[in-house]
């Protein structure tokens, strides 16, 4: 009986090992064409048209706009303060960072989140050429795409700015602000369930492995 339900247990193993390396091999697929949707995103996301503002007013949003990216190229922290003052606008600020819980209010809030990105997020590139923006009286709606250079990683991934910016004292400022990562959430949710499937096959094969041992030891005595 023990003979038998060794080779049983060795079928098996090898049975797991194969559909793990077929997971795995999967897996390395889906994160390939992840990669290349956003090399594809980053082009797509490069316009989404003028928008309907005049031209004169066009050019004072994007001075705003301009110091905005001059800022996330220097990444200076020590001009924080000085540059929230003459970059967001005085009342109800509200950012929203690219993660669940990256969000702030206030200047005081839009300087911690800067801080965050200028310190430890990568360098940024808006594409201020391409800018979207609507003009309703005093308030600008503004959309662009852009892409996020991580230091670490050494990747840069397609970006999603909205905001809008008020004019204050004939100045536009910043009032909102939100980032989105452009990234392709079908391929996220497919990477997801096979990965979670990978780890349960490498945890039966392992056990299997072990107990193949085991039972092994018990012949052999």
């Amino acid at each position: 009986m023990l003979p038998k339900m060794t080779k049983v247990i060795k079928v098996t193993v090898r049975t797991f090992q194969v559909i793990t390396c077929f997971l795995g091999a999967f897996v390395v697929f889906l994160i390939l064409m992840q990669m290349k949707t956003k090399n594809d995103d980053l082009i797509k996301v490069r316009d989404y048209g003028p928008g309907n503002i005049s031209a004169q007013e066009r050019v004072n949003v994007l001075r705003t706009l301009q110091a905005l990216q001059d800022g996330y190229t220097k990444r200076d922290v020590s001009i924080i303060d000085h540059f929230v003052d003459e970059t967001f606008s005085n009342n109800d600020v509200l950012i929203l960072g690219t993660q669940p819980a990256e969000f702030d209010f206030g200047k005081e809030g839009a300087k911690r989140l800067l801080y965050t990105d200028w310190k430890y997020w990568g360098n940024i590139t808006f594409y201020l050429d391409k800018v979207h923006l609507d003009q309703y009286e005093d308030t600008v709606y503004m959309a662009m795409g852009g892409e996020s250079h991580i230091d670490v990683s050494k990747i840069t991934i397609p970006l999603r700015i909205t905001g809008l910016l008020v004019k204050e004292n004939s100045r536009w400022l910043i009032s909102k602000l939100q980032c989105n990562y452009e990234i392709n959430t079908i391929f996220t949710r497919f990477i997801w369930i096979v990965t979670r499937w990978l780890l349960i096959c490498l945890i039966l094969t392992l056990l299997l492995m072990l107990f193949a041992r085991i039972a092994n030891r018990g012949k052999a005595r």
